[in-house]
């Protein structure tokens, strides 16, 4: 009996629980947010990026929501243009007239090698940017490699002495080694 009674109520709570979560929608999360802000960051030209770090250093509350105003705008374009490829492909099923059919086929085309150019257009730029940053990353690891043994011997004096370092330290460097050794 005890288990029966057990078995009800665990079931009770699953479809209780799964019931909650189909009621409301959910919210994206902070890292979607944040994704969709820095896709549409990506998204933006060059000179109006520095403007925006510019911003995001001197007044990041502005820059957050002027980001998410841009992210909100790109978003809002893509499921416009999604909305309008599945209509035009749902008129490409529905028509009886290959006329008709054809030329709505063309125009669906069109409106996919636009996205599909923009899209590689802006793959093409993220792959000349990563390069710059790893060209400089590489540029980094052979000062540091050129330096290890005065960056090891000033992180060895930090550890012993229980040292801060001065500065902050740069992504990728040793949290013990000072920031002036890797210039």
């Amino acid at each position: 009996m005890k288990h029966l009674i057990l078995f009800f109520a665990v079931v009770t709570l699953i479809f209780s629980a799964s019931a909650e979560k189909t009621a409301a929608p959910r919210k994206p999360g902070k890292f979607q947010r944040n994704q969709a802000v820095w896709r549409a960051f990506s998204m933006l030209p060059q000179d109006e990026q520095k403007e925006l770090m510019k911003l995001q250093q001197n007044e990041p509350e502005k820059f957050r929501a002027v980001m998410q105003e841009k992210a909100a705008k790109i978003q809002a374009e893509m499921q416009s243009k999604r909305r309008k490829v599945a209509a035009l492909a749902a008129k490409v099923r529905n028509s009886k007239d290959e006329k008709e059919k054809t030329a709505l086929r063309a125009e669906l085309r069109a409106m996919l090698k636009e996205s599909f150019d923009s899209r590689i257009k802006h793959l093409k730029r993220n792959i000349e940017i990563n390069k710059k940053r790893i060209a400089k990353m590489e540029e980094e690891l052979k000062k540091r490699e050129s330096n290890s043994d005065a960056i090891i011997e000033a992180i060895t004096d930090a550890v012993i002495s229980g040292k801060k370092p001065e500065n902050k330290r740069r992504p990728g460097m040793h949290r013990h080694a000072p920031r002036m050794l890797s210039k």
